[in-house]
């Protein structure tokens, strides 16, 4: 009995001194706390003794009372029961983390905040992994771990991370915003907003958590909240940084400072929020992905203020802005029921987004729709179908609202103020509700080919000059619109247009320019007519390019040389690609090409850098006007051949019979839009 009492005596010993040999040192300062506790409105309800403290010059009882007073605050929260899998925590512990799909291990378990993999030899440089690592991302799983199971393994792993990030980046003399920082204010806001404070929500209530622990906290949170009143910036940033300052200063009252942090946050965000958000409810980066960022953290500052009981504090206007940018985000919304991936941009599911919205913005029938869950059922979906936003540049046809669609997004507008790619007049086309024509969203934020290819206008289905694709310029005047988009737009029960039009540089020329004209002819067919002309009189080589998601193309039925089907596997949809003027046009795909030029690629945001996909090219030269027409038709995969016959009928004109027994008959004259005509025939059958 005597052995076994010293060997769980021993043992205890032995797991306390590695407790003592596992955390650093807390780098807190004397003079930092004495610092922090005498910023404290030490008048507000318990702090008394920490008053008491101070003034008789007992530092040690001082932070002794503020530390116990911030533990019973944050203690005080209920906090939800977690059942989920520790598994992430676990994986943390063991130094096993992802950042931006790039998974790493820590020798010991040990996280260096400075450090980033891609850096190694061979490898693409990703400054996005070192800043991205400092977000804590992981942090959140440790506290739900240790509110799960009370192990205090997951305190003491957040302890000592903690105390080594303290360490390792002190609060800089600068912005941050550099390559190799721990302190970019967007990955302050983002801490403040939630890893953090969600975190140490959880592991207060460990004895693990020591006083110096509550207080370094207090004081990093603190030297974060200032460094964002200093250094604050624009657009989709400003919004995390702007979130995570106001919710360090709601939670915070007992700092006198963070009042007029509070109204500064608001005053600064909804400043910006006003020159963001364009009329139409686009928001100026033209990323919807970004968008959602926005939102979501606007509305997040919102929703704080009205629990906190500032909701008064709110100028007027406010939730206007967030009400018109998320019913911009329904009108762009793919049939699949995400956002399209414009400029650099992501899938984001936008029902169960919408449910997280609260009722805040019920009174707008296209919010409350998708809030809803966006029904298909008689009379519940929006009343329209296409439509033109003209601030932010995209036309959207649309079949219906169902999740089995048709679709397409016609890009006629500007840059975007950030996360840019060149794909004026670019299309992205849905079938059956998949995506057959894509645009990939620009892949990760890396130094790779991948990345320079995924935002350039040879990754988007349009159209280069001599070899050069379009180039705009990164200005101002090519960022956000000063006006609505210059194109046409016209809808109607029968069939759709739009017209758009490149005449900026292609390279560093402008030796042409491009204008696209679109009809949506209902159900199935889109008609697209390119039309370039050359500036200087001289002849030249167009190359139209169609980014397709797909390994294999096939000949649609013999006898039409050209005329091409994707052949998707396990999918709903293929797309048929019918080039209706072909004399003179050169016709290839390619998949999976690095050499001499990239083509068939889907740069997607994965630890690979791409995919396969499928760019089928056409290619045609000449004087002048030269024309391309070709007919965009979704079809069901495996399905009979959809097209029987395509004939030129004249130099401006062209005739597609399909099986079905319709005629398309199309006439391109030398100004205005195609003229279209359809006839109906005699079933033709399978082929």
């Amino acid at each position: 009995m005597r052995i076994v009492f010293l060997f769980a005596l021993c043992a205890a010993v032995l797991t306390a001194f590695a407790d003592d040999t596992v955390l650093p040192a807390n780098p807190l300062a004397d003079a930092q706390a004495r610092s922090l506790l005498e910023s404290l409105d030490l008048s507000r309800p318990g702090l008394a003794p920490v008053a008491a403290a101070l003034k008789r010059g007992d530092a040690a009882a001082a932070r002794k009372a503020a530390a116990s007073y911030f533990r019973k605050k944050a203690a005080s929260q209920p906090l939800p029961v977690f059942r989920g899998s520790c598994r992430q925590a676990d994986d943390v512990l063991a130094g096993r983390v992802t950042v931006v799909r790039i998974p790493h291990v820590f020798p010991g378990g040990v996280i260096d905040w400075r450090f980033n993999p891609t850096r190694a030899p061979g490898r693409d440089l990703d400054p996005e992994w070192q800043w991205q690592l400092n977000r804590m991302g992981f942090w959140p799983a440790l506290g739900r771990a240790y509110r799960k199971t009370k192990d205090e393994k997951y305190a003491r792993a957040f302890v000592s991370q903690l105390r080594n990030w303290a360490r390792t980046w002190p609060r800089p003399e600068s912005s941050g915003n550099t390559i190799d920082s721990g302190w970019r204010t967007i990955e302050c806001g983002l801490r403040l907003s939630r890893s953090w404070p969600e975190t140490f929500a959880d592991m207060v209530r460990s004895p693990n958590i020591t006083d110096d622990d509550i207080l370094l906290y207090l004081f990093a949170s603190r030297e974060q909240m200032r460094h964002l009143l200093k250094y604050c910036r624009r657009g989709n940033w400003l919004t995390m940084e702007m979130n995570g300052l106001y919710r360090f200063a709601v939670e915070s009252p007992e700092f006198p400072e963070c009042a007029a942090a509070r109204k500064f946050a608001v005053d600064r965000l909804f400043a910006d929020l006003q020159e963001q958000f364009l009329p139409d409810g686009a928001q100026y980066e033209l990323s919807p992905g970004y968008q959602v960022v926005a939102l979501s953290n606007s509305l997040q500052l919102l929703q704080r203020a009205e629990k906190a009981g500032f909701g008064a504090e709110i100028p007027k206007g406010y939730r206007e802005i967030l009400r018109r940018g998320h019913a911009y985000l329904v009108r762009i919304m793919t049939p699949n029921r995400n956002v399209p991936k414009v400029n650099d941009s992501w899938e984001v599911r936008m029902v169960p987004y919408f449910k997280g919205l609260g009722g805040l913005f019920d009174g707008d029938p296209l919010v409350s729709w998708v809030r809803r869950g966006a029904p298909e059922g008689p009379g519940e979906a929006p009343a329209f179908r296409s439509c033109f936003l003209p601030w932010g540049g995209f036309v959207i046809f649309r079949e219906n609202w169902k999740k089995d669609a048709h679709y397409l997004l016609f890009d006629v507008g500007p840059l975007g103020r950030a996360h840019v790619h060149q794909d004026k007049l670019n299309l992205i086309l849905y079938g059956f509700g998949e995506e057959l024509l894509f645009d990939d969203g620009g892949g990760n934020y890396d130094q790779s080919r991948y990345r320079q290819y995924a935002i350039s206008a040879l990754d988007h289905s349009v159209i280069s000059v001599d070899g050069a694709p379009q180039k705009r310029r990164n200005r101002p005047e090519n960022q956000v619109a000063k006006k609505p988009a210059e194109a046409h737009f016209s809808t109607s029960a029968e069939a759709d247009y739009a017209e758009g039009v490149y005449n900026g540089p292609f390279g560093n020329k402008t030796p042409a320019a491009h204008t696209r004209q679109v009809w949506y002819i209902r159900p199935d067919l889109f008609l697209v007519c390119d039309r370039m002309n050359a500036k200087d009189g001289k002849s030249h080589r167009y190359q139209a390019r169609w980014q397709v998601d797909t390994l294999l193309m096939r000949d649609e039925a013999p006898g039409l040389p050209g005329v091409l089907r994707s052949v998707r596997e396990k999918k709903k949809a293929d797309l048929v690609i019918a080039p209706l003027f072909t004399e003179g046009v050169k016709i290839r795909w390619s998949s999976d090409e690095k050499t001499p030029e990239m083509r068939g690629l889907y740069v997607g945001r994965t630890p690979r850098p791409y995919r396969p996909a499928v760019t089928v090219t056409h290619e045609f030269a000449g004087t002048g006007e030269q024309l391309l027409l070709t007919l965009l038709c979704p079809v069901r995969s495996g399905s009979a051949p959809v097209l029987r016959s395509v004939e030129r009928t004249g130099p401006r004109s062209a005739k597609a019979v399909l099986t079905d027994g319709r005629v398309l008959s199309v006439t391109v004259p030398p100004t205005g839009r195609p003229v279209w005509e359809m006839t109906r025939g005699e079933a033709l059958g399978d082929l």
